[in-house]
C-alpha cells in the first residue's frame, strides 16, 4: 500500500498522512501560541486596519494585508476555500474584528500569535462538537432503542440505547446527523451549531419503496414487479426459534405449506414445503433454495437464522423464470446479513427452551396381558386379558404381583426435550469495507433419552471496494451437523413409540427399564417378556440395542466481483464452491431376533456433494428519458453438481458386540457415483414508463446433462404492472393502488441417468450373468413443464393503515414421467413415458393494518389465506389413475385420479351394498374389502390462514401467531395397531360383546339378495384383530381423521431492559412459546403436519408418531 494512501484516525475522523505533518506543524505553534498569547493580544489590539475590499477572493485579500502591513499568514490551501470571492470593508478595526468579517461563518479558526504570525486552521483539527439527544417513535411517544445515527458523509456513528438515547462526537465541518430504524423513515436533521437534538421518527407501515431480493440475487423495487412475493419477518423467526429453520416458515406465507419430520425423527427432524400445490408426479415438489444468489444443498434447515438478513419466497413460474429447469415448484430466496458502514456492533442472541410431551394416544387402563380374556404373562402384544383388579398373578419376571394398570408406561419413556442456542455476532464497517462474523452453537436433545443434535454454524462475509468501482463480496460459511439416535419412525421393529403402543398395558416400567441385562456366560441380552419374539421388543431395548449417529459437514464459500462500468451498468461475476460431507455408523446389538437371528449388525456409510457455481452478469438501470427508462439483465450460468458415497453393511457379526466391518460373517458394500450439468444463459429486460407503468421479459435457455441431444430448453416469461395511484387521481382514502399480471414457462429438470438403461449383474455359473432392468427408460425424455400466469393487485388505504394484496393464478404442468405396464413382447414389465396435464389454480389475499396507534401503544396484524384447487386434466390414453409414493406401511394408498385432486386417498374399507349401510358376514363381523378401494379423501388442506399480531406497549412487545387449516383426512396407523392389541381406549367398547350396526345378506333363493339388520353378537377383541393391525391388513377407513385443525402456533412476550449502562445498548428479554395448544384439532392427538418419511410426494398418514409438544423458553437479545 502507498504510504500516502495510509490513513489514521482520529476522533472517529480519517485523516490521510500527508496531513499528519501539517498538524504536527500546527501543533507545535499553537503549543507556542499559549505562551505568546498574552503579548499577541496586546498586539493586535493596538494594530488597526483600514480600507475597502470589493468582489476579491480571500486569496487575494490576504495576500494585500501582507503586502501593506507587518502582518504574515501561515495556512494550508487544501484546509482553506482561497478561491471565494468576498465584500469586506475595515475602517480602523483590529485584525480579530477584520478576520471576523472576513471568514464570516467558514468553518475555520485563527490565532494571533508574537511577530505579528497569524496561523488559520480549519476548526477540525482543533475541536469536535458532541451532540446528544432522544429517539422516539412519532405516533406513540415511545422511545426507540437500536436507532443507527450517522453522521453524513462519514463513517461516524452511533445507535440509540433501551431509553432512545445517544451522544455522538462531530467533526465541525459536518453539519447533518442522520437517523435511521426499520420500519421507520429515514431522517436527515442539520445540526445548526445545536448540541442537543431530539428526534420523531415516522414508523413506515408499508414501505412503498420497499426494495426486496428477487431471482439471482438482484435488487428490486417491490412496486415495479409483475408477480407475487412476500417476505418473511425476521424478528419472529430469530425471537421464536426453532432448531429448523425451514419448519419455522409455518403459517407465516399465504400459499405455502409446510410439514416436519421432527414428530417422528425426533431433534433436528427436517421439513418439507410446497408452494402453491404439487404438480409432479414422480419428480421433486419442493421449491429451490437460493442463498447468497446462488442455488444451495444445504436447504433450509440449517441455516442460522441469526445470519439472515431477509427471507423472501417467490412463489410464481413468472418470479422464478430465470431460473427455468430448476424453478417449476418456487424460489425461496435467504439473503444473510453484511456489516454497515460506520457501525460497529456485537449481538448476543441465546435461546433456552424445552419441549414438553403433553399429547399421548388414547391408551386404555382397565384390561391387562392376554386374550380371550385370560392373563397370559408371555403373551407379545395383546391387551385382550383380564380386567384389572388387583388380584395377585404370577407376572413374565416369575414373580407374583398385584394386576394393575400401569397408566404411566408410555409417559415414563419420555423426557422433557431441551434446546440451548446460543450465537455471537459482529459486524463492523468503514465507508469502503464491512465485515459480518458470527458463531451459533446449537446443543439439543429429544424426548427420546438417548436423541441429541450439537450444531455449529460459522459464517464470515467480507465486503470491500478493491480500487474505484471494483467491489467484492466474500462469503464463507461452515456448518457442522451431528445427530446421535435419531429414533426410527413408522412401522418398524426399533421405533419407540411403535413397541410403546403395543406393550401390554400391565408392564411396569421399573421391570423393563434396564432394557438388558448379562447372562451367566457374559452375554448381553435383551430384557423382555417375549425373548424370542420377531414382532416385538423392549421400547426400552428400542433405543439400548440400536446406535445410530450421523454427522454432517458443509462448506460453503461465495466470492462476487461487481465492476460499475459506469453509473447506469455494471459487470458482476460469482462463483460458488460447497461441500457436503457426511458420514453415518449403524450399531444392531446382539439379542434381537428379527435382526440375523440375534447375531446383530453393523454398517457404516459415507457421501459427498459438491457443488459448483458460476454465473457472469451484465447489469443496466438507466433512465433513457425523463418518460422512459430501462432495467435488465444479462448474462450466462452453469452448474456442476458431483455425488459420491458408499455403504458397506454386515451379515451376521461373528464377535458378539464387537462393531467393525471385518467382524461380519457376510459383508454387502455398494457404492455410486453421479455427475450432472446445466449451462444456462438467460436475460432479462423491464421497460418502466413514467415510473407507474412497467413491461418485463425474461428468457432463459437451459443445456441439461441428464436430457437427451439436443440437451436444450427455453423458458420464457411476459409481465406487465401499473401503479394506479400514480397514474390517476383517487379518492384519498386509497393511499397505493397497483395492479400486475404475468405469464411464464419453466420446467422441472430429469435426474441423473434416467435416459440410460441399467443392468445388473449376478454370480452364476463360473462367469455370471448380467441383464439388464425390467423398466425400459423413456429414450425421448423430455423435463416436466410448467406453464403459469398470474393477475393480482396490490393496495393501501387510509394513510397506509390499512394494505392489501390479492393474487390469482393458474399453472399447467405437462410432461409428466410415469411408469406404465409394457407389453409382454417388449420384454420389459414396464416403460416410462412423458404425459399428463395437472393443474393448479387457487387464490392468496393478505391484509396489513395497523387497527391502533396511540401514546405508548401500537397494534399491527396481518392476515394471511389461500386456498388451492387441484385437478389431474388427464394422464395417458390408457391410464386413468396413478399410485404415487407413500411413506412405508402407510394406511392407505395415494393416488393421482383424472378429474380428482392430487392426493387422493384410497384403503381397505368396509363392504357396503346399495344404500350404503356396512354388510356383515354370517358371524357379524363387517364385511372387509380384499383391495384398497374406499375413498377416504384427500390428503391436502382446502384452505389455509393464519393472523399475525404485534402489539407495542413502552417497553413491553406480544407477538402471537394462529392458524386455522380446514378440510383433508389424515390416516393413523398407530390407533390400527392399538386396536389390534387391544392398547387404545376404543377397545372398551364392546369387551363384554357387543352387536355391530350393520345388515346381513339374505339368500331370496331367486338369484337377488336383500338385508336385514344385523343381530348377531360379537366381542371388541374379534372386532379389533378383524379391522386393526398393519397398513397390509385391517380396515383404514376406521382410523381416518378430519384433519381440520388450528392452533397458537407462536408466542412472544418481550420487555426492553431500561438499561444504564455505557457498554450495553439494548437488551431485551422474551418469554417464547410453539404449538403451546390446539383450539382445535380434528386429529385429536397428533399432528396432522407431521411426517415420517418427507421424500415422498403422497403424504397424510400417521405413524407411531412421538408425542406431541409444548415448547416454552426465553431468549435473550443483547446488543453491545
Amino acid at each position: 500500500m502507498d504510504k500516502k494512501s495510509k490513513i489514521l484516525k482520529k476522533f472517529g475522523k480519517k485523516i490521510p498522512i500527508h496531513k499528519i505533518f501539517l498538524i504536527m506543524r500546527l501543533s507545535l505553534i499553537l503549543l507556542l501560541a499559549g505562551v505568546l498569547q498574552v503579548s499577541a493580544s496586546v498586539y493586535s489590539q493596538n494594530s488597526r486596519l483600514t480600507g475597502s475590499f470589493k468582489d476579491k477572493s480571500v486569496k487575494e485579500i490576504l495576500d494585500e494585508i501582507e503586502n501593506n502591513t507587518e502582518y504574515r499568514f501561515f495556512y494550508n490551501e487544501n484546509f482553506i476555500d482561497l478561491k471565494k470571492k468576498v465584500t469586506v470593508e475595515a475602517n480602523n478595526s483590529n485584525v480579530n474584528e477584520f478576520l471576523d468579517k472576513l471568514f464570516g461563518s467558514a468553518d475555520v479558526s485563527y490565532q494571533v500569535l508574537e511577530n505579528n504570525l497569524i496561523v488559520i486552521t480549519p476548526k477540525v483539527l482543533l475541536q469536535q462538537q458532541k451532540v446528544r439527544g432522544k429517539v422516539i417513535d412519532a405516533t406513540t411517544g415511545e422511545p426507540l432503542p437500536g436507532v443507527n445515527v450517522i453522521v453524513e458523509g462519514t463513517t461516524i456513528g452511533t445507535t440509540t440505547n433501551v431509553d432512545g438515547l445517544y451522544e455522538i462526537e462531530i467533526p465541525n465541518e459536518k453539519t447533518v446527523l442522520k437517523f435511521s430504524f426499520v420500519g421507520y423513515n429515514d431522517q436527515s436533521i442539520p445540526i445548526e451549531g445545536r448540541s442537543v437534538i431530539d428526534v420523531r421518527l415516522e414508523p413506515s407501515l408499508i414501505e412503498l419503496e420497499e426494495v426486496v431480493v428477487t431471482a439471482l440475487g438482484i435488487e428490486r423495487k417491490k412496486r415495479t414487479l409483475s408477480y407475487a412475493t412476500q417476505q418473511v419477518e425476521m424478528d419472529a423467526i430469530t425471537t421464536v426459534k426453532d432448531v429448523s429453520l425451514g419448519s419455522a416458515l409455518a403459517g407465516k406465507i399465504a400459499g405455502v405449506s409446510v410439514t416436519s419430520s421432527s414428530t417422528s425423527s425426533g431433534v433436528g427432524g427436517g421439513s418439507r414445503i410446497i408452494i402453491r400445490g404439487e404438480r409432479s408426479i414422480n419428480g421433486d415438489n419442493t421449491p429451490l433454495i437460493i442463498l447468497d444468489g446462488i442455488p444451495s444443498n444445504v436447504g433450509l434447515d440449517a441455516i442460522n437464522p441469526d445470519d439472515v438478513e431477509s427471507i423472501n419466497v417467490l412463489k410464481g413460474a413468472a418470479a422464478s423464470a430465470l431460473y427455468g429447469s430448476n424453478a417449476a415448484n418456487g424460489v425461496i430466496v435467504v439473503t444473510t446479513k453484511k456489516g454497515k458502514a460506520g457501525e460497529t456492533k456485537v449481538e448476543i442472541n441465546s435461546l433456552t427452551s424445552f419441549d414438553v410431551p403433553y399429547l399421548y394416544p388414547p391408551i386404555q387402563n382397565v384390561y391387562g396381558q392376554g386374550e380371550a380374556g385370560v392373563f397370559l404373562p408371555t403373551t407379545e402384544y395383546y391387551s385382550w386379558g383380564a380386567k384389572m383388579e388387583g388380584q395377585t398373578v404370577t407376572d413374565w419376571t416369575g414373580k407374583e404381583v398385584a394386576l394393575t394398570p400401569q397408566p404411566n408406561n408410555i409417559k415414563d419413556f419420555f423426557r422433557t426435550g431441551t434446546n440451548y442456542t446460543n450465537s455471537l455476532t459482529y459486524s463492523t464497517g468503514t465507508e469502503k469495507t464491512t465485515a459480518y462474523f458470527s458463531y451459533t452453537n446449537t446443543n439439543a436433545t429429544g424426548v427420546i433419552p438417548v436423541n441429541k443434535l450439537e450444531r455449529h454454524n460459522f459464517n464470515l462475509r467480507l465486503n470491500t471496494e478493491l480500487i474505484k468501482k471494483l467491489k467484492m463480496d466474500f462469503v464463507i460459511t461452515w456448518i457442522r451437523n451431528s445427530v446421535d439416535n435419531a429414533p426410527v419412525g413408522g412401522d418398524d421393529l426399533f421405533s419407540p413409540m411403535w413397541q410403546l403402543i403395543k406393550m401390554p398395558r400391565n408392564i411396569r416400567t421399573a421391570d423393563i427399564k434396564k432394557a438388558s441385562y448379562y447372562d451367566e456366560t457374559g452375554s448381553l441380552k435383551q430384557l423382555t417378556w417375549a425373548p424370542n419374539s420377531t414382532g416385538i421388543i423392549n421400547p426400552y431395548w428400542s433405543i439400548k440395542g440400536r446406535e445410530a449417529v450421523d454427522n454432517n459437514s458443509f462448506l460453503n464459500t461465495i466470492s462476487t466481483l461487481r465492476y460499475d462500468v459506469t453509473p447506469w451498468m455494471y459487470v458482476q461475476l460469482r462463483g460458488r464452491l460447497s461441500t457436503n460431507n457426511q458420514d453415518a455408523e449403524e450399531k444392531y446389538y446382539f439379542d434381537t431376533q428379527y435382526v440375523n437371528s440375534g447375531k446383530g449388525q453393523y454398517s457404516l456409510a459415507y457421501s459427498k456433494t459438491q457443488n459448483l457455481n458460476g454465473d457472469l452478469l451484465v447489469g443496466i438501470n438507466k433512465a433513457l428519458s425523463n418518460l422512459w427508462d430501462i432495467n435488465a439483465t444479462f448474462g450466462a450460468e452453469i452448474k456442476d453438481i458431483r455425488n459420491s458415497g458408499i455403504r458397506s453393511k454386515t451379515g451376521e457379526l461373528v464377535l458378539e458386540n464387537k462393531f467393525f466391518l471385518g467382524n461380519g460373517a457376510t459383508l454387502t458394500s455398494t457404492d455410486f457415483y453421479t455427475h450432472t450439468q446445466t449451462q444456462s444463459v438467460f436475460g432479462s429486460i423491464q421497460f418502466g414508463f413514467h415510473s407507474y407503468a412497467f413491461l418485463e421479459v425474461t428468457g432463459r435457455n437451459d443445456w441439461n446433462s441428464t436430457l437427451p441431444a439436443p440437451y436444450n430448453y427455453f423458458y420464457p416469461s411476459v409481465g406487465l404492472t401499473g401503479v394506479i395511484s400514480d397514474m390517476i387521481s383517487l379518492p384519498r382514502f386509497i393511499s397505493f393502488l397497483k395492479v400486475r399480471g404475468s405469464y411464464a414457462e419453466v420446467g422441472n429438470g430429469a435426474g441423473f441417468a434416467q435416459i440410460f438403461q441399467t443392468f445388473s449383474r449376478t454370480l452364476s455359473g463360473t462367469m455370471g450373468e448380467i441383464s439388464p432392468s425390467s423398466s425400459k427408460v423413456p429414450s425421448n425424455l423430455i423435463p416436466e413443464r410448467t406453464k403459469s400466469w398470474e393477475a393480482g393487485t396490490e393496495a393501501r388505504f387510509l394513510n397506509d393503515r390499512i394494505g392489501m394484496d390479492l393474487t390469482l393464478y393458474k399453472s399447467n404442468t405437462y410432461n409428466q414421467l410415469v411408469w406404465v405396464t409394457a407389453p409382454p413382447s417388449a420384454g420389459y414389465s414396464n416403460a416410462g413415458i412423458n404425459c399428463g396435464d395437472i393443474q393448479n389454480q387457487g387464490i392468496e389475499f393478505m391484509v396489513m393494518a395497523m387497527p391502533l396507534k396511540m401514546n405508548n401503544f401500537s397494534w399491527r396484524v396481518n392476515l394471511n389465506f389461500s386456498r388451492n384447487w387441484n385437478e389431474i386434466i388427464k394422464l395417458t390414453e390408457t391410464l386413468d389413475r396413478y399410485k404415487i409414493s407413500s411413506p412405508n406401511l402407510s394406511l392407505g394408498d395415494s393416488w393421482i385420479i383424472v378429474g380428482k385432486e392430487y392426493g387422493e386417498i384410497l384403503s381397505k374399507g368396509f363392504v357396503r351394498n346399495e344404500e350404503g349401510k356396512i354388510v356383515v358376514d354370517n358371524l357379524g363381523m363387517p364385511k372387509i374389502t380384499t383391495e384398497s378401494e374406499t375413498y377416504l379423501g384427500n390428503y391436502h388442506y382446502k384452505w389455509r390462514s393464519s393472523v399475525t399480531n404485534n402489539i407495542q406497549y413502552k417497553n413491553w412487545s406480544l407477538y402471537f401467531l394462529i392458524d386455522l387449516n380446514y378440510g383433508g383426512v389424515r390416516q393413523s396407523a398407530t390407533e390400527a395397531m392399538m386396536m389390534l392389541c387391544g392398547t387404545s381406549r376404543e377397545t372398551l367398547k364392546g369387551r363384554d360383546g357387543f352387536v355391530f350396526p350393520g345388515v346381513k345378506e339374505v339368500d331370496n333363493g331367486d338369484g337377488t339378495i336383500s338385508y336385514v339388520e344385523n343381530d348377531i353378537m360379537i366381542t371388541a377383541e374379534q372386532y379389533g384383530k378383524a379391522v386393526g393391525g398393519r397398513a397390509t391388513d385391517g380396515c383404514a377407513e376406521v382410523f381416518n381423521h378430519k384433519a381440520t385443525n388450528s392452533r397458537l402456533r407462536e408466542l412472544a412476550v418481550g420487555y426492553n431492559l431500561p438499561l444504564r449502562s455505557r457498554l450495553i445498548k439494548n437488551m431485551q428479554i422474551s418469554v417464547v412459546g410453539r404449538n403451546l395448544f390446539y383450539l382445535y384439532n380434528g386429529c385429536n392427538w397428533f399432528d396432522p403436519d407431521g411426517s415420517y418419511d418427507l421424500a415422498k410426494n403422497g403424504q397424510g398418514s400417521e405413524s407411531a408418531f412421538l408425542p406431541g409438544t409444548r415448547n416454552l423458553g426465553i431468549n435473550i437479545k443483547m446488543t453491545f
